[in-house]
C-alpha cells in the first residue's frame, strides 16, 4: 500500500474514533447530567453533525418524541462504529 493512502486512512480511522468518543461521551452527559455548560456544548458541536441526518430520520415518528432515550445517538454511534471497523480492516489487509 503507497505511504501517502495508508496515512489517509490512519488519519480517518482516528478522526472517526474521536467523533466516535464525542459521541458516546454526548450520550453519557445527557443521562447523568444537565445538558448545559462548556463541556457539553464542545461535545454537542462534534457530534451533532453525524447525528442530524438521523434526528430528521427519526422526527417523523411521533412515538420517539415520548421516549426517553434518543435513538439518533445511538443510531450515529452505530454508523460512526461500523465506518471505523470498515477503515480498519482495509488499512490492515
Amino acid at each position: 500500500m503507497p505511504e501517502p493512502f495508508y496515512v489517509l486512512l490512519h488519519f480517518a480511522v482516528s478522526f472517526f474514533g474521536m467523533i466516535e468518543l464525542a459521541t458516546f461521551a454526548r450520550m453519557i452527559f445527557t443521562w447523568f447530567f444537565e445538558p448545559e455548560g462548556k463541556l457539553y456544548r464542545f461535545l454537542y458541536v462534534i457530534s451533532e453533525p453525524m447525528v442530524l441526518p438521523f434526528r430528521k430520520l427519526f422526527k417523523k415518528d411521533e412515538e420517539q418524541q415520548t421516549s426517553p432515550m434518543d435513538t439518533a445517538l445511538f443510531c450515529a454511534l452505530g454508523v460512526l462504529f461500523l465506518i471505523q471497523m470498515l477503515l480498519q480492516e482495509i488499512l490492515y489487509l
